[in-house]
């Protein structure tokens, strides 16, 4: 399946990343990623958010990615808004303990 999801995307560069994070034997998200990485990370999951309402199983792979690159990333103080957005799309989606998650985080970065 990621091999025909590969040919469908075209090579897009956002569904090339989001074909390697996410199902059954998905890269698993490194215990330390850089903030650049994570933003970029967040940032695609975050876009495409919308996409799952109707799948709830990629649904719940992207709300357990979204909490994991949150907890994972070297985050500073200018990525707060972009935390605190994945916290609200994971509040807004009723994964409450992913959004605690990224809450914790928020917090920790913030000082």
């Amino acid at each position: 399946l990621r091999l025909l999801a590969h040919y469908a995307s075209g090579g897009d560069e956002e569904s090339e990343t989001l074909i390697t994070w996410i199902g059954t034997g998905a890269a698993e998200v490194p215990p330390s990623i850089s903030g650049k990485q994570g933003a970029e990370l967040l940032g695609i999951y975050l876009d495409n958010w919308d996409f799952t309402a109707d799948r709830k199983n990629m649904r719940d792979d992207f709300a357990k990615r979204i909490s994991e690159i949150a907890e994972s990333g070297k985050w500073t103080k200018k990525d707060i808004p972009l935390l605190k957005k994945a916290e609200e799309t994971l509040k807004s989606g009723k994964y409450e303990s992913q959004a605690n998650a990224v809450g914790q985080k928020i917090g920790k970065v913030q000082g």
